[in-house]
């Protein structure tokens, strides 16, 4: 979440709702509950769900959408893969 927050200079205030899927592996902690932690955050709907279990997918993996009020275009939003993530899109990894 810092590394979206930064790149993309997202402001808690201008986020509609964050939505956390993560694969079932992952079960020491909501992601949302993490989330509630960082400042200006309180008020933000957001949502955990599970990564429908697909043999071979990535494991020990938490996606996150956020749907965030902003004038910058699609093609300009800086997506974020880190560690083995970068497999899931390739395309948009730099």
């Amino acid at each position: 979440m810092n590394a979206l927050i930064e790149k993309n200079g997202i402001k808690p205030d201008r986020v509609a709702s964050l939505l956390f899927s993560a694969t079932a592996d992952i079960r020491s902690a909501f992601p949302s509950k993490v989330m509630r932690q960082f400042s200006g955050w309180k008020y933000v709907p957001i949502m955990n769900m599970q990564e429908i279990p697909v043999e071979g997918s990535l494991v020990r993996c938490i996606r996150i959408l956020i749907h965030v009020d902003t004038d910058i275009g699609q093609e300009d939003i800086k997506h974020v893969y880190l560690r083995r993530a970068a497999v899931l899109r390739p395309d948009l990894t730099k």
